[in-house]
């Protein structure tokens, strides 16, 4: 709840300064700065990159509503809306775009794509355009569907919230409460998945229409026993 009033207070300090200073929203380029090092100063110090991160936050909280409740009672990956597909598109081009400045701006690109955050920022980015990829191909067009239940991995965008956590202790209860939840989401989107009745199978003999919400009850009695 701490970082979230931050996150609200960094869109407000955003939209007063917007609306009074417009250029304060990006640091002004140096002389004889290169284009990459100051993108890379503005993505990593910069009121505008901080509310893009709460931005990518929300649109990853709003992908993993949009998917839980489109598969509330039962697996349902063919099910989706014109609109709804724009809108998956829409945020996977923009969250492609993020990842792949901040890929240029890094002093290391190396060190940057083996960094913790930029491992889960790709994949959250990676089943979309691998959907894609199936989805071309006849051959694979049925795994497309089971690559939809990775959408749920969008959650873990919610790390960026992190940053605005000012001490060690509430950094680290942050990345308890954000792991633990990735993991029921993630993991119930899948156990669903894996759980549904296809075309030929028999209804509670190899298979059952498992709701979502029960799918992670089941994730958390595992996580407790464990």
């Amino acid at each position: 709840m701490v970082l979230l009033q931050r996150a609200r207070d960094m869109c407000r300090r955003a939209g007063s300064v917007l609306k009074t200073h417009p250029r304060k929203l990006v640091k002004t380029r140096m002389r004889g700065e290169t284009l990459r090092k100051w993108i890379g100063r503005n993505i990593d110090n910069s009121v505008l990159a901080l509310s893009i991160d709460i931005f990518q936050v929300f649109l990853g909280l709003l992908v993993t509503i949009v998917y839980f409740s489109q598969n509330w009672l039962e697996f349902s990956p063919n099910l989706e809306s014109y609109e709804l597909i724009m809108l998956q598109w829409v945020i996977g081009i923009f969250f492609s775009l993020d990842y792949i400045m901040r890929l240029y701006a890094a002093d290391s690109r190396r060190i940057f794509f083996l960094s913790p955050f930029a491992l889960v920022d790709l994949v959250t980015i990676l089943p979309q355009w691998l959907e894609v990829l199936f989805e071309a191909n006849e051959e694979f067009r049925s795994k497309a569907s089971a690559m939809k239940t990775l959408r749920a991995l969008r959650f873990l965008r919610a790390y960026r919230l992190l940053v605005f956590s000012k001490t060690a202790k509430g950094r680290q209860g942050g990345v308890l409460f954000l792991t633990v939840m990735s993991i029921i989401v993630c993991s119930a989107g899948v156990i669903q998945a894996v759980e549904s009745c296809g075309p030929g199978d028999v209804q509670g003999k190899n298979c059952q229409s498992l709701e979502i919400y029960n799918a992670c009850y089941f994730v958390v009695i595992t996580i407790a026993t464990l």
